[in-house]
């Protein structure tokens, strides 16, 4: 006969297996072909230089203009949205939390600094490009001055040893969020970055991407049975926080990007 602390060990594990699975209900202001629910859970290896995000697609309406999820873990999902030319729409969370309470924006002469160090750093890519930046200004309790948390694309299109395994050239791509403190009066990269995709893509493929990014479409907690998104909409695109073809094509000198602040 089982003792009583292995009954109770028992159905300990039995319920933690039982956690709900939600179900998530929201509407479009537009007409879309496909919603997302991306999880970003961080990568323990990679896989041929591959990673994506956990996926899980959503039902959508007929008209495009609703759609539902079941059976969707608790945790906090960035939207994906496929419009109906095709173009992938992005949101994406930088992550911006621990602010001061008297804290204030990033002003531009921060936001030209940050475009110039991210730009300016030497890396095995041939391009970097700042897509999204968030962040604030004032004084926290640590002596930080600001904080920012920046997306930032990675592009490696001359070829290397991956290539002669592959054979077929194809475009390095990276996506990751970075983060700076400024101290001292002086901004600085910090070793946390959060991976949000990383890519070998060839280069037929790569040269059709419409893929844009924003902080607009806001994450989803889901910490309950039944969530309500309300309406989703669909900010302006604009070519400064996309991905749109493969326009460095034949270049065989590294380029620097825009950045936009969210």
């Amino acid at each position: 006969m089982p003792s009583r602390a292995f009954t109770i060990l028992t159905a300990a594990f039995v319920f933690a297996g039982c956690a709900y699975a939600a179900e998530v209900a929201g509407r479009m202001d537009k007409p879309v072909k496909e919603v997302v629910f991306l999880e970003r859970v961080e990568p323990k290896k990679f896989d041929a230089n591959k990673y994506l995000p956990e996926a899980s697609p959503a039902v959508v309406s007929e008209d495009g203009r609703t759609f539902f999820i079941k059976d969707l873990p608790p945790g906090r999902y960035d939207i994906r949205l496929r419009l109906e030319d095709g173009s992938l729409v992005e949101g994406v969370d930088l992550g911006k939390k621990d602010a001061p309470k008297d804290a204030g924006p990033l002003a531009e002469a921060d936001i030209t600094v940050l475009r110039e160090i991210v730009a300016n750093l030497k890396t095995f890519f041939d391009q970097t490009r700042v897509f999204l930046i968030d962040g604030w200004r004032g004084r926290d309790d640590l002596g930080r001055e600001g904080y920012a948390w920046i997306l930032v694309e990675q592009l490696r299109w001359r070829k290397t040893t991956f290539d002669k395994k592959a054979g077929e050239p194809f475009v390095i791509f990276r996506m990751d969020i970075w983060e700076f403190e400024r101290m001292a009066g002086a901004w600085r990269k910090v070793k946390p970055y959060k991976v949000i995709y990383r890519l070998n893509v060839d280069v037929p493929d790569f040269e059709k991407y419409k893929w844009y990014f924003t902080a607009a479409i806001p994450p989803v907690d889901v910490k309950t049975e039944k969530v309500d998104m309300g309406e989703v909409k669909i900010p302006a695109l604009t070519p400064e926080t996309a991905r749109i073809g493969f326009p460095e094509k034949g270049l065989d000198k590294p380029v620097s990007g825009e950045s936009k602040t969210p």
